[in-house]
């Protein structure tokens, strides 16, 4: 496991892995960051727990900070997202006198925990990201000091979609709700050939994107398992009668309102 950064933290503060005890406190921690980021709070608190502590968690290393108070004021995520690509995750309390002295050390052990990564898959360099809002210089500033830089922006909104919304349909074509099926436990899963039908569809319309890494079908599958921020419950599928290949699909929802910047660094593996 990558070493805790207590050493470069100011005196008191602690590092350690997340529990499940800490997920409430996570959550109010992604609630006030994006307050101040957004203008408005906004958590997901089950997509928050199938990163923290649910199924989503296994393909994560995380460490929360606490304040000499026992306070959580930061949390960090690395997601081994993809062979060579790691997705980073970094919250931490802005009302802290001086919150660069959490934000930088958490930085420092991403970083690490992403060589690590690196050398348990064999890649022999590894591309760093992370999502950032518009409005958020903190952490632009943050993360342009420990030498990432901005690859890409894009709009982030949101619009209701409906079935009466789509163009006239071409003959033989008929738009519908993926099917799902119940596992018996309170949650659903896509029937198979729906599922086929969405992964062709998604690797086909992703292929020639900047970031594009071709998914097999059972990692689709369990991303779809872990729920919240995954599922394909909103999709719909529009498929030409007798020819499973002519499929497309939409969703429903996009996520918030405003900017949001990707942050790219390439590291090299280090053998030590």
């Amino acid at each position: 496991m990558t070493r805790m950064p207590d050493a470069n933290l100011p005196e008191g503060f602690t590092a350690r892995p997340v529990t499940a005890d800490d997920l409430d406190d996570i959550v109010r921690l992604v609630e006030r960051s994006r307050a101040h980021t957004r203008g408005a709070a906004s958590a997901d608190p089950d997509a928050l727990r199938a990163e923290a502590i649910g199924i989503g968690s296994w393909t994560r290393r995380q460490i929360v900070v606490l304040d000499p108070d026992g306070r959580l004021v930061g949390w960090a995520s690395a997601h081994d997202r993809a062979a060579g690509r790691t997705d980073l995750t970094m919250f931490v309390d802005r009302s802290l006198d001086n919150p660069a002295s959490i934000a930088l050390p958490l930085l420092d052990w991403l970083q690490e925990s992403s060589v690590a990564i690196a050398i348990f898959r064999e890649e022999p360099e590894e591309r760093l990201e992370m999502l950032v809002d518009e409005g958020d210089t903190d952490l632009q500033a943050w993360l342009a000091a420990h030498g990432h830089h901005h690859a890409r922006t894009w709009l982030n909104m949101s619009r209701p979609v409906s079935t009466e919304s789509f163009p006239p349909l071409r003959e033989g074509v008929e738009v519908r709700r993926v099917a799902t099926h119940d596992l018996g436990d309170g949650t659903t899963m896509p029937v198979a050939e729906d599922l086929r039908c969405v992964h062709r569809m998604l690797e086909e319309s992703f292929a020639d994107h900047f970031n594009s890494y071709r998914e097999k079908l059972p990692r689709v599958r369990a991303a779809v398992a872990r729920g919240p921020g995954a599922s394909l419950g909103p999709l719909v599928v529009g498929v030409r009668r007798w020819t499973a290949r002519r499929c497309a699909g939409v969703h429903r929802d996009a996520t918030g309102p405003g900017g949001r910047t990707r942050v790219v660094r390439r590291i090299h593996r280090r053998a030590s």
